[in-house]
This record gives C-alpha cells, sequence and structure tokens, in this order.
C-alpha cells in the first residue's frame, strides 16, 4: 500500500511542476511574440483624432464610361 501511495504523490508532483514549466515558457514566448509583432509596421504613428490619412484616391471616370457589366455565369438551384 505504501508503493502505490508514493508512486501516486511524485506522480502529481511531477505532473504539476510539468505544468508550471509549460505555463512559464508559454508566458514568456507569448510576451515574445507580442513584442515583435508590436514592432512591425510602426513607422507611422496612428491618429488619435479620429481622422484618416488617405495615400493614394484612384482616378475617376476610367472605369465607368466603357464598362458593360459583367460576366453571367449560370447555375442551376439545388433542392
Amino acid at each position: 500500500m505504501g508503493f502505490i501511495l508514493k508512486f501516486l504523490l511524485i506522480t502529481f508532483g511531477v505532473l504539476y511542476l510539468l505544468g508550471f514549466l509549460f505555463r512559464w515558457v508559454l508566458k514568456k514566448l507569448y510576451k515574445n511574440f507580442q513584442s515583435s509583432a508590436g514592432n512591425y509596421n510602426s513607422t507611422e504613428p496612428r491618429p488619435t483624432d479620429g481622422k484618416v490619412k488617405v495615400d493614394f484616391v484612384p482616378p475617376k471616370g476610367k472605369k465607368g464610361k466603357n464598362f458593360r457589366g459583367g460576366d453571367y455565369i449560370e447555375y442551376e438551384e439545388v433542392k
């Protein structure tokens, strides 16, 4: 009876320590991922007043004059 109790205590202790180690490693990886993702595309600060800056406006009238419509695709209704 003593052997089974020792075995169970050691097993639960090892599993507890592995869980603690696993959580610690995941936290470190998450912080590393956050810091690397936070620096991506951070060359321009975001506006805080709610205004939007548009870098490119396409020319007007180019598409609208000769546009005859899209392609027609036949389909069968499935019941």
